[in-house]
């Protein structure tokens, strides 16, 4: 579970980085602002705001209506196994991990990341 936080997180972190180096050098109209100020307290928020509806998702509300599962199909009497054979199966992130697991790492992972792009940008801001 730790090294699925850890993933998670490393990944939300380079994105945000990259986001925030491509605002600084495209769509920064101003030098009042650094790229440490907007788009980090952006991204922090946003991150906050998914941690929050992982939350809510965890308690049972649901804020996007999620897709119905489909009906499986009746099996057919294939004999030999081929890739047409899996066409129709879910992907599958980790047989062993439960959805409550990976709710509550993503939950866990949009609070770090949240958390580690809002304080620096404050700290930024203040100074």
């Amino acid at each position: 579970m730790k090294s699925l936080i850890l993933q998670k997180c490393i990944i939300k972190i380079v994105i945000g980085l990259i986001l925030s180096f491509l605002w600084a050098q495209y769509l920064r109209v101003s030098t009042a602002m650094t790229m440490a100020e907007f788009p980090m307290i952006f991204l922090g928020a946003f991150y906050l705001m998914l941690a929050w509806f992982n939350y809510l998702k965890l308690d049972g509300v649901s804020i996007i209506p999620g897709h119905t599962k489909q009906k499986p199909l009746p099996k057919t009497k294939a004999k030999s196994r081929q890739m047409l054979d899996y066409v129709d199966t879910e992907i599958q992130e980790d047989p062993e991990i439960k959805p409550i697991q990976m709710q509550k790492a993503k939950l866990i992972s949009n609070i770090i990341c949240g958390v580690g792009f809002v304080i620096p940008s404050a700290i930024m801001a203040l100074l």
